[in-house]
């Protein structure tokens, strides 16, 4: 062994030492080939080739915030090239970087035989392997296809020449599916669709599709899903359909939500097929001017264990009225339910005579520009109403009642398991009005469950002695067990005079019947300083009461 061999073994040089040696030693010049082996080349969505720092702020910046800025200048070199060679940087980039596409145009320029003349891109020549893999590499990350970029440059015979030479789904990880409107009547640049179809998407929301066509690409595009599909859990389809294109539908039973718009007629047995799909829970049903559900002959239809859930329905009264039909013929066991009623001139009953199974139940009218008068809703007395609904909201209405039709269903009993509720503002047609302050004292007997209430009151209604007597009553005999916690009081006649005193008495009044208020707020008449007193007296109180109840909590205060 000669003396430079003794002196290299005596200086027993580090492990880092030793890469460094090794990395100086392999480190390119800078006339060296950019695609040379053992140098991975990072390919963004951009087609730009991604820089190595941009890769090491990828990959660090929630790991490490010191390799950011400044610093990363003065320690780079050696981890530069680590992510340059390195599997255990590189993929985890690439995964980052094409996990969402908005159009295939990118994916496909990766291939060299992609060619671009005056606007249009073509495919030349025969794809090597070498290629392919290349293409599958980054491929295989893409998992969202948000197709809001469409590829009309893009010629048809492209597709059909990569069909036929890549069998194979494109995007094989994809799990969602995003479809843009076409109103233009072109769907053309959707064909690539078909080539992306994998077993493993979860997720399709398909646009609204316009033009002669659209009916024939939808039923297509479903047919594809059903026959390509094994996990497809939610599926959107604002796109006009055809009725027969329903009974496709029927062949996905992995679904778990569906939304449907509905332009057409529909058969009232087809869609309680529909409804009956065995894996479905959430169903989600916009209706168009032109959707309708019609009777036809009645079919008997067998649900299947797993049962529906939950129903939104978004239209006209009579359009969601038969679908309310629909489901207590076929007797489905609903837990939820929320309607969505647009259209002016609307004078209906709640519909509250549910199963015994719901518990959730929305009720909301959209705005009419062209009517002032808000639609009217009234109570249907000759039908029960559940008692194990915990949820009550009603949205956009004027509700055709009185203190008296409240206090009938609350001492029945049916509202003893609410825990929100939501009336709107009371009255007739000719003229609105609303419960006096003394409800909340009736709810605070009758529905102890509440969490969340907003209620339509008039203050210039309330009796002061009475008020202060029910005061009186309710300190007397106060357990704080009811755990209301927010309270939203639209007020339609607030007193001008004395406020300050009825003020004070309201404020009481509300913390005697609950005491565990979190949050208050008040709307309407524009009485922000009136409603500030109320509030800050309540306040007061409880902070008060909270330094001898052990355990208590500060309520926060709301004006509006």
């Amino acid at each position: 062994m000669n003396k430079a061999s003794t002196q290299q073994h005596s200086s027993h040089p580090t492990w880092h030492q030793r890469r460094r040696r090794e990395h100086r030693g392999k480190e390119p010049s800078s006339n060296s080939e950019p695609n040379r082996p053992g140098c991975v080349t990072v390919v963004s969505r951009g087609l730009a080739a991604l820089s190595n720092e941009d890769i090491l702020r990828l990959i660090f910046q929630e790991v490490d915030g010191l390799f950011l800025g400044e610093d990363l200048k003065k320690r780079n070199q050696s981890l530069l090239w680590a992510a340059q060679t390195s599997k255990a940087f590189f993929y985890p980039a690439v995964s980052v970087l094409w996990r969402l596409i908005r159009s295939l145009v990118p994916l496909l320029k990766i291939l060299p035989q992609f060619k671009t003349s005056n606007t249009v891109h073509t495919l030349v020549g025969q794809i090597s392997a070498k290629d392919w893999g290349r293409f599958e590499m980054y491929a295989r990350s893409v998992r969202v296809l948000d197709l809001t970029i469409l590829s009309e440059t893009v010629g048809g015979d492209v597709y059909i020449q990569l069909a036929r030479l890549h069998p194979d789904p494109l995007l094989p990880g994809l799990q969602r599916m995003n479809i843009p409107n076409v109103r233009d009547g072109s769907t053309d640049a959707l064909a690539p669709l078909f080539h992306c179809i994998t077993p493993t998407v979860s997720s399709v929301t398909m646009g609204i599709l316009n033009g002669p066509q659209s009916a024939l690409f939808a039923t297509s595009f479903l047919s594809a899903l059903s026959r390509d599909t094994v996990s497809l859990c939610d599926l959107s389809i604002d796109a006009r359909i055809p009725s027969e294109a329903i009974d496709i539908l029927l062949n996905l039973p992995s679904i778990r939500n569906l939304t449907l718009s509905v332009y057409s007629a529909v058969l009232q047995s087809m869609f309680a097929k529909l409804l009956c799909l065995p894996g479905v829970s959430s169903v989600s049903v916009n209706f168009s001017r032109t959707g309708s559900i019609e009777r036809g002959q009645f079919v008997s239809v067998r649900k299947s264990p797993n049962k529906l859930k939950k129903i939104r329905v978004s239209g006209h009264a009579n359009q969601i009225g038969k679908v309310m039909d629909t489901l207590q013929l076929f007797r489905f066991d609903i837990e939820e339910v929320d309607l969505f009623i647009q259209g002016p001139h609307y004078a209906g009953y709640f519909w509250h005579a549910g199963p015994s199974t719901l518990r959730h139940s929305k009720w909301e009218a959209g705005r009419c520009p062209n009517s002032i008068a808000l639609p009217e809703l009234r109570w249907r007395e000759s039908s029960p109403i559940p008692s194990n609904v915990i949820s009550l909201e009603v949205k956009g209405f004027r509700l055709r009642a009185t203190n008296e039709d409240i206090l009938k269903i609350c001492k029945a009993g049916h509202w003893k398991n609410l825990e929100i509720l939501h009336l709107p503002c009371f009255g007739s047609p000719d003229s609105i009005s609303s419960p006096s302050i003394h409800i909340l004292g009736e709810l605070g007997v009758w529905c102890p469950k509440l969490r969340s209430l907003y209620i339509c009151v008039d203050l210039s209604l309330h009796n002061h002695d009475e008020l202060r007597n029910a005061l009186l009553a309710n300190i007397g005999a106060r357990a704080p067990a009811h755990k209301l916690e927010s309270l939203e009081i639209s007020s339609t006649q607030s007193p001008k005079e004395d406020a300050f005193q009825q003020g004070l008495l309201l404020a009481q009044y509300i913390d005697s019947v609950f005491p565990h208020l979190k949050s208050l707020a008040a709307y309407g008449n524009k009485d922000l300083h009136y409603w500030d007193e109320i509030w800050q007296t309540v306040r007061c109180c409880q902070k008060w009461i909270n330094c001898h109840r052990p355990g208590g909590q500060e309520a926060s205060v709301t004006t509006a």
